[in-house]
């Protein structure tokens, strides 16, 4: 019985992320509990920062993040959008960046290109003269915002959803 739950709890510690359109899965472990408070609360400390340089409360930044993506956008909505990006240092869009090509490069572990059923030891760094095929080191500039933004709800969503899906097990 033991066994079998440490068997779903191991199994629930990783993620999976399609990259490149599709062409390579990307599996890497989830964040511990200590390492999603502390990217979580450092992302929001820097978008705090960033929300008072910009004028708005946080709040008032995720409504107009959520009109935004609204199919009925007004024009003054897109215009305080840009009003507001204007005002964004960007030493704090590179701080975000760094942080999440961190944990990108601190979780993700293996990736297979036949949809999962081989995997092969990957590692992604943070230079782009450490890029090497041979050793399958991949830079990580070479994923794209979605799929780096995949990677990163991946690895912040699978800690809850793991929690979750455990409290479930079956005897």
């Amino acid at each position: 019985m033991l066994k079998e739950f440490l068997k779903e709890v191991e199994q629930a510690s990783f993620f999976t992320v399609n990259c490149f359109n599709d062409r390579i899965i990307l599996r890497g472990r989830i964040l511990s509990p200590q390492e999603a408070e502390s990217v979580s609360l450092s992302s929001s400390l820097m978008i705090s920062q960033i929300s008072q340089a910009g004028g708005k409360r946080l709040q008032d930044l995720r409504n107009l993040s959520d009109r935004l993506m609204s199919d009925e956008v007004k024009q003054e909505e897109i215009d305080e959008a840009f009003q507001f990006i204007q005002k964004l240092k960007p030493s704090q869009i590179e701080a975000i960046a760094e942080q999440q090509s961190k944990v990108i490069s601190q979780v993700v572990k293996e990736a297979s290109m036949d949809n999962g059923v081989t995997w092969e030891p990957i590692k992604i760094t943070l230079e782009q003269d450490k890029q090497d095929a041979e050793k399958n080191i991949l830079w990580i500039g070479m994923l794209s915002t979605i799929d780096r933004s995949n990677i990163i709800n991946s690895t912040m969503q699978g800690h809850r959803e793991a929690v979750e899906r455990l409290s479930t097990f079956r005897k």
